[in-house]
């Protein structure tokens, strides 16, 4: 027997502990100054557009096994990658309005798909829950389209916030989780 199997949380749950009220702290922070956390966000999303557009130019250069069309289409990704990033990074209204379309594209996407898989799942049990979540999902998509520009200053900052703080809390009672199981 190891000292895990008598001790599950061991001291593991103090360091979730800690990231939990980390991440309930910034999350806060991210609610309070809505418009500083949107622009965090995206100065992320250019990085990884940034690096995920050098990558694809490394791989059309260095693939010489494909000499097509391969190369040439991961070649022009990167170069439409980079050019996104640098103007995300140049023009930081418009990123957060471009981001903040796509976004709530995104989420009416899921929204319209959980109201058809609630649909087909209906004789279920819990399928009314999946009908819910859609069409407040869609509601929140369509709150967003009427309001742009002006929600896209503090709208992807509110998303951070309010999904640190979720993860945040879970983190804590999974800490104290494992704190009672040792």
């Amino acid at each position: 027997m190891t000292s895990t199997d008598t001790n599950p949380g061991g001291s593991s749950w103090v360091w979730i502990l800690v990231m939990g009220v980390l991440m309930v702290l910034v999350g806060m922070f991210c609610l309070n100054n809505p418009f500083a956390a949107s622009l965090s966000v995206q100065i992320l999303a250019a990085v990884g557009f940034f690096l995920a557009g050098i990558m694809n130019i490394m791989m059309a250069v260095s693939n010489k096994d494909d000499a097509g069309m391969t190369r040439f289409l991961n070649g022009l990704l990167g170069v439409v990658l980079i050019y996104l990033a640098i103007s995300l990074i140049k023009n930081p209204l418009a990123g957060l309005i471009t981001l903040t379309l796509a976004v709530a594209l995104l989420i009416l996407t899921m929204g319209v798909v959980r109201i058809l898989i609630a649909f087909g799942m209906r004789p279920m049990s819990g399928w009314v829950w999946i009908l819910i979540s859609g069409i407040v999902s869609v509601l929140l998509a369509v709150m967003v389209f009427m309001n742009m520009p002006e929600i896209a200053i503090g709208f992807l900052g509110l998303l951070l916030g309010i999904d640190l703080i979720m993860s945040g809390v879970s983190s804590v009672f999974l800490a104290f989780a494992l704190k009672s199981k040792s």
